[in-house]
C-alpha cells in the first residue's frame, strides 16, 4: 500500500478492528492505531495495548496514534498513556493531533510523566511517519 501523504510503501500485515479504534500492522514495523470518536478510559486503554502485543511480534514496534477530533480520553485514561506499561513496549511513539487543546494537554502530559520512551505529538501524518522511520534508519 503506498501511503499518499508521504509516498512511503508499506503492506498491511494484520488488522484488527474494533467499534472504538482500528489497529494496522503494517510491513515497516510501525503500528497504526486509528482512533475513532469514542471517550477511552484506562480499560480501553489497557485493551487497545493487549490487542496491540497479541498481533504483532515485532521488537522494533513503532506506534502511530492517529487521533479523531471527536477523541476524549478519561483522567485515568491520561495516567495509563503514560504509564511504564504503555510506554515500555514500542521503541516509539507518535500522536498524529487534530486539536489544539489535545495538543496542549498532550505536551503538558509529557512534562509531568517525562516517559524514557520518545514520544512526539504531531499535526501531521506525513511529519509523524518520517519520524518514526528515522527511529530505525539509523
Amino acid at each position: 500500500m503506498d501511503n499518499r501523504v508521504t509516498g512511503h510503501h508499506y503492506d498491511v500485515v494484520s488488522r484488527y478492528e474494533d467499534k472504538a479504534y482500528e489497529i494496522l500492522v503494517r510491513s515497516d514495523n510501525i503500528v497504526q492505531v486509528n482512533l475513532t470518536g469514542a471517550v477511552y478510559k484506562r480499560s480501553d486503554i489497557d485493551t487497545v495495548i493487549g490487542n496491540i502485543r497479541t498481533i504483532t511480534q515485532s521488537s522494533t514496534m513503532l506506534i502511530l496514534v492517529i487521533t479523531n477530533k471527536r477523541s476524549r480520553i478519561t483522567a485515568d485514561g491520561i495516567r495509563k498513556l503514560f504509564s511504564k506499561a504503555s510506554t515500555s513496549y514500542p521503541v516509539a511513539k507518535a500522536y498524529v493531533i487534530s486539536r489544539p487543546v489535545h495538543f496542549i494537554l498532550a505536551k503538558l502530559c509529557l512534562r509531568i510523566y517525562q516517559p524514557r520512551t520518545p514520544i512526539r505529538f504531531f499535526g501531521d501524518r506525513a511529519e509523524a511517519e518520517r519520524w518514526l522511520l528515522s527511529l530505525i534508519s539509523c
